[in-house]
């Protein structure tokens, strides 16, 4: 059980900080495009 709790514990920031890449990447893109 300690293994998914740390899965758990990680999976949120990792979640967050991938969300956060991509729409950064996303934005980075729009701007190279224009």
């Amino acid at each position: 059980f300690t293994g998914t709790s740390k899965q758990k514990i990680f999976s949120l920031p990792t979640l967050l900080l991938l969300s956060w890449v991509i729409s950064g990447s996303q934005l980075w893109h729009d701007e190279v495009s224009y």
